[in-house]
């Protein structure tokens, strides 16, 4: 995650040119791993349970995320840390951008492509 913490942060930095590029990074770090999280607890009640979480249930895990986060890169000064040592993926930055912009599509792909599959399921349970 530090990789694709430093590469979410040049993002921010260098290409959108945020006020806050720490803070937007830390929110967008929680909300990709949030989709991944929800989607996959969603997923799991679903097929185990024939039931589909609360709208509410998911936000208070992306919640929970986000205070996690914060409490860790922004509160510990973590991401400080890892924006000075600027860490990469197999020491090579084509593969660590390579691998952010995978990470973040796959994230994406929960909040798309996860409730085309629980809708189905959902309706053959019933």
């Amino acid at each position: 995650m530090k990789t694709i913490y430093f590469y979410f942060f040049l993002f921010y930095s260098k290409i959108l040119s945020e006020d806050n590029p720490q803070i937007t990074t830390t929110f967008a770090i929680s909300a990709a791993q949030s989709f991944i999280i929800t989607g996959i607890v969603n997923f799991t009640s679903i097929v185990f349970f024939c039931f589909n979480l609360n709208k509410w249930i998911l936000l208070g895990i992306f919640g929970l995320i986000i205070f996690a986060n914060y409490n860790y890169y922004i509160r510990h000064k973590k991401g400080i840390e890892i924006i000075r040592t600027k860490p990469r993926f197999f020491s090579n930055h084509n593969a660590s951008m390579a691998l952010t912009i995978l990470f973040f599509l796959f994230s994406i792909s929960f909040l798309i492509v996860f409730p085309i599959y629980e809708k189905d399921i959902l309706n053959n349970c019933r």
